[in-house]
């Protein structure tokens, strides 16, 4: 094998040459660029609010006790009877097929909501004849989520309200254990049959007030790491720690704090890329340093 000579000159440019190559083959690596906040204490207080249909507190179909024919109405759909009162005479189908007269009388007071069969029309035993709504109050069912079911209480003011409008009622029933099919615990509230509620109205309901006054965070800022809640705290001159949160209650857009990160201390709050424990990072300059925000 030959061997190459290199001059004077090349002997001297040979480093220069290196030391521009590995240049090249190691850049440095730019630091991912945070948005940061500073926790704060503050006070929240969140409505618990779901919406629900209201509902008369009971419908009740008659049926008719033998076979027949309906020979008269003695009130209209619309009415407001009591119990007791006729609401339609029928004539009784007997074994020598004579028709003998039958007056029927409400079961309970309401407003008559429909009546079925009309004058002339002949029935079964077991027919249904009318349908009356009892509108002594009005009724919401619906379901609450595992985190608001600690807020709430049998017995609470419950407050349907809509463009306008304020009713207050009452929690009537709560369930202690959720639905299998929706995780939701089942709720039932009361409330007055005053305008402008009416029923099959689709209102708003609060049943209860979630609050909290402590350190609270954006809950994007929360980032799961080994199945826990962590934050990345940002510690001088640059480089982020990654602590583990303790949380408070549900706020919304924002979560209340009971461990892990101090009032005072910076977080991030938005970064470029994915973040490690002690990575150094680049903070930008949003002209002041932001507070944590509220939802």
């Amino acid at each position: 094998m030959r061997e190459i000579s290199l001059g004077p000159f090349s002997r001297l440019l040979l480093p220069v040459v290196a030391s521009f190559v590995l240049g090249l083959a190691e850049p440095t690596l730019a630091k991912p660029k945070v948005k940061v906040a500073v926790a704060t204490k503050q006070k929240f207080e969140r409505k618990v609010v779901y919406a629900a249909r209201l509902e008369p507190h009971r419908r009740v179909r008659q049926q008719s006790l033998f076979q027949g024919k309906v020979k008269k109405h003695l009130v209209e759909p619309g009415a407001k009877v009591r119990r007791g009162q006729a609401i339609m005479t029928l004539e009784r189908l007997t074994l020598g097929q004579d028709f003998s007269g039958y007056t029927v009388k409400s079961h309970i007071s309401g407003r008559i909501n429909d009546i079925f069969l009309d004058p002339g029309m002949e029935f079964a035993t077991g027919a249904e004849l009318f349908e009356i709504l009892d509108l002594s109050k009005l009724v919401a069912n619906f379901g609450i989520s595992d985190k608001d079911r600690d807020t709430v209480e049998q017995g609470n003011v419950a407050v349907a309200f809509g463009e306008g409008f304020e009713v207050a009622g009452k929690v009537e029933r709560l369930g202690f254990a959720a639905d299998p099919a929706t995780g939701l615990f089942p709720l039932e509230a009361h409330f007055p049959p005053q305008a402008p509620l009416r029923a099959g109205q689709f209102v708003k309901i609060q049943v209860g007030t979630r609050s909290f006054e402590g350190v609270t965070i954006p809950r994007l800022s929360v980032v799961q790491k080994f199945g826990k809640p962590h934050v990345f705290v940002v510690k001088k001159p640059g480089a982020v720690e990654l602590r583990e949160l303790q949380l408070g209650p549900d706020l919304g857009s924002m979560v209340g704090i009971t461990g892990g990160i101090a009032e005072g201390e910076a977080f991030v709050l938005e970064a470029s890329e994915n973040l490690q424990d002690g990575v150094e990072v680049d903070v930008e300059d949003s002209g002041e340093q932001r507070r944590g925000r509220r939802g």
